[in-house]
């Protein structure tokens, strides 16, 4: 059995926070840094080293959230106390709605 999908992985990750209620993290094969939280889902993505807001970044947000499956999610940008940059990709939930209106 080789690597789990991103899509799988995530899923999985979620699924793990809903039913014990903690924060899960993991270090992806390319680095990227992912945590996992609820109410509402949500994803905090940052990089080790140097890693900026932006297009490539925000690309990144984009490929997990579409990779889970959700149509509709906000990214944000938030700058810890460090200075280290994190991507919250935001599931809005009404990924429902959409699917009954088309």
């Amino acid at each position: 059995m080789g690597k789990p999908k991103l899509g799988d992985l995530l899923r999985h990750m979620l699924r793990e926070v809903r039913r014990t209620g903690t924060e899960k993290h993991r270090t992806l094969g390319s680095g990227l840094e992912v945590a996992v939280r609820t109410g509402p889902d949500r994803l905090r993505l940052t990089r080790a080293g140097p890693w900026e807001p932006g297009e490539a970044a925000e690309r990144e947000g984009h490929t997990c959230a579409q990779a889970i499956g959700w149509k509709l999610y906000r990214l944000d940008w938030k700058t810890g106390k460090s200075g280290r940059h994190y991507l919250i990709v935001t599931h809005t939930g009404l990924d429902e709605l959409l699917e009954m209106a088309g």
